[in-house]
């Protein structure tokens, strides 16, 4: 009897270590993944004064995804915001010589793809048209809002 379970569990030990190396696999997986490198640049003229001797301006600046020679892994949408302006200025805005649209002097949405250079030249034409007996005194802000996109 003893014998007969001695045999009986080796040949159960010998299934078993030969089902274990049939069917167990054991693979090393080797995972490389760089970090994504965001560039949102935006290039900014020279501060402009409006006053009552210069009523009128242009301004302008550059929006691009890359600096130097490298570019952009991740894609932005953004707009941007005029703060501190009043119904006594008049503004157009174009991006490369073609009208946007600003409602309540926020702009409408643009998108910065990824993987190859790109960049929207934007003119800001500021008039004022108010009452020119005043004092003209202002101090415009552009602000940007951005976030990674997912086009």
């Amino acid at each position: 009897m003893k014998k007969i379970l001695f045999l009986f569990i080796l040949i159960f030990c010998l299934i078993s270590l030969i089902i274990h190396n049939n069917y167990s696999i054991t693979q090393n997986v080797a995972i490389h993944s760089d970090v994504a490198e965001p560039i949102f640049n935006i290039s900014f003229a020279k501060p402009i004064i409006l006053d009552n001797h210069n009523h009128s301006i242009q301004y302008n600046f550059t929006v691009s995804n890359f600096k130097e020679n490298i570019i952009s892994d991740i894609p932005f949408s953004y707009y941007f915001y005029i703060e501190n302006l009043t119904v006594d200025f008049s503004i157009k805005c174009y991006i490369n010589s073609r009208e946007v649209t600003l409602t309540n002097f926020k702009s409408e949405p643009f998108l910065l793809k990824n993987k190859f250079k790109e960049e929207h030249v934007f003119n800001i034409y500021i008039n004022y048209i108010g009452n020119f007996d005043n004092s003209i005194y202002s101090t415009i802000k552009l602000k940007f809002f951005y976030e990674q996109s997912s086009f």
